[in-house]
């Protein structure tokens, strides 16, 4: 085979792998602190693919959120290239109107290096990224900004170049 056919050949076969994928995806390598069956049930206008766990959920709060955030960080967000999951489990914290989920990250983190008061305290989240490419949230989807810029950027959490772009919009009620 002449070097001319065999880069036809490989062309060929990268083009073959490309056809094969599903469709894009984010991948996050970040902590897997969720395990969640996802499985999406909805869309958004715009295309984003939710699992909402049989719970009533903003698809246009979520579509003008990204949209919002893509303007802020001057980026171009595939809304095909993740999907959001709304925690089955969530719950409201007791004492406050937080809602969160149960997630397994290191108790001593929720207490600021101290120790939990109680061996069996979970720790509980406002959203998560879900490897490779599933954002977790509850359903108020305070935290879906945070956990996208996390997902899109690669960024730490808490990343201070991306602080501007964290905050939810004002709710249009």
């Amino acid at each position: 085979m002449t070097s001319h056919n065999s880069s036809k050949f490989v062309f060929a076969i990268l083009l073959l792998c490309i056809g094969c994928l599903d469709k894009p995806t984010y991948n996050c390598w970040c902590a897997n602190i969720t395990n969640y069956e996802v499985s999406p049930t909805t869309t958004t206008p715009d295309g984003i693919d939710v699992d909402d766990s049989g719970m009533a959920v903003d698809l246009d709060l979520l579509d003008r959120e990204t949209t919002d955030l893509e303007q802020c960080l001057r980026l171009s967000i595939d809304r095909l290239a993740f999907v959001v999951k709304i925690a089955p489990n969530w719950f409201t914290s007791p004492g406050s109107s937080q809602q969160g989920f149960p997630c397994s990250i290191d108790p001593s983190l929720c207490f600021g290096g101290q120790p939990p008061p109680n061996p069996d305290y979970l720790c509980a989240c406002a959203g998560a990224v879900q490897p490779p490419n599933i954002v977790v949230l509850p359903p108020n989807l305070l935290a879906y900004r945070h956990e996208l810029i996390h997902l899109i950027t690669h960024a730490v959490h808490g990343d201070p170049k991306f602080a501007q772009c964290e905050n939810p919009l004002p709710n249009p009620e």
